[in-house]
């Protein structure tokens, strides 16, 4: 029997299920995508999911860049939001810097005080991680 125990029932996870036959060692049951629905644990089909998104990280750093320039620029916090939108969907659009590092230029407008954002992350099939963010201005 499969029970929640403390996993997370907020959202889908891949998972291996690990089973025992009788006699038998522990081997692979099920793998695949999984959640829990009515404390039941089900296999959760590609189409539920809304495209490919990613959960998106936010390094201290960045937070801390964002905290203190929303006094200046007070529509980063809409701007900001979008990025982690786009890079949660398509994490792939921005240019591979190294082995691991990305970086995505995000256009800002002047006229509307809307600041461009310079973003330094990594990203796999499951998280987008922000390293590091530059706030500014004038267009890129």
């Amino acid at each position: 029997m499969i029970a929640k125990g403390g996993v997370s029932a907020t959202a889908p996870s891949v998972a291996t299920i690990l089973g025992r036959s009788k006699n038998s060692g522990v081997q692979r049951v099920k793998r695949g995508l999984w959640g829990w629905q009515s404390g039941t644990l089900v296999r959760v089909r590609p189409l539920r999911l809304v495209g490919k998104m990613r959960t998106v990280i936010e390094d201290h750093a960045v937070s801390y860049v964002i905290d203190n320039e929303q006094s200046i620029y007070p529509r980063l916090g809409e701007a900001f939001d979008a990025l982690k939108w786009w890079l949660a969907h398509r994490p792939e659009s921005g240019m591979l810097l190294d082995d691991e590092n990305w970086i995505y230029k995000q256009a800002g407008d002047e006229r509307i005080n809307v600041p461009s954002l310079v973003v330094i992350y990594t990203f796999d099939h499951i998280c987008v991680t922000l390293k590091f963010i530059l706030v500014r201005l004038p267009h890129l």
